[in-house]
């Protein structure tokens, strides 16, 4: 029986998810300070290739780990463990997005039944249903780039991961 990986990533859109992100938790709805305009700022290319740098380069370390399917722009092809430079170079591709919704990436873990989104619109990755390992393991790498992991999903009240070594 041949697996359907659109259907497994489907169904983990759905889990409870970790953030990764240049902010240390979700800015609040009420917040007194200027996230759109900041938002819009992180959206500006030169800003935002690095990021996708660094949300690349939190993959490619977890790869060391564990084998990947990566889909592209929701095409329903899946390639099993692509070399460095070609994801790096869809992250850039991502990032460089000019226009909106145009880009997306998915990364399906499927050992860990878990699954990675990015979008050419947002400046931030989210991991989908991680297991405690995968989201410790994602959190110390994340920290490495100087990104933020945090927990939020199914009504859970966020939490900031804190790394402990």
């Amino acid at each position: 029986m041949e697996t359907r990986w659109e259907d497994r990533a489907e169904a983990l859109l759905s889990e409870p998810y970790a953030v990764i992100d240049s902010l240390p938790m979700q800015v609040p709805a009420d917040s007194a300070g200027q996230y759109f305009a900041v938002e819009r700022w992180m959206q500006q290319p030169q800003q935002k290739e690095p990021l996708f740098r660094k949300l690349a380069a939190i993959l490619l370390r977890l790869n060391c780990y564990f084998d990947f399917r990566v889909c592209r722009d929701c095409s329903g092809e899946w390639e099993s463990n692509p070399d460095p430079e070609t994801l790096a170079n869809w992250f850039v591709a991502c990032a460089n997005a000019e226009q909106p919704g145009s880009h997306r990436l998915l990364v399906l873990l499927d050992s860990q039944n878990a699954l990675f989104a990015v979008d050419g619109d947002d400046a931030y990755m989210v991991l989908y249903h991680p297991s405690e390992q995968l989201l410790r393991l994602t959190e110390q790498i994340s920290t490495a780039e100087g990104l933020f992991v945090w927990r939020h999903g199914n009504g859970a009240e966020q939490e900031t991961i804190e790394h402990t070594s």
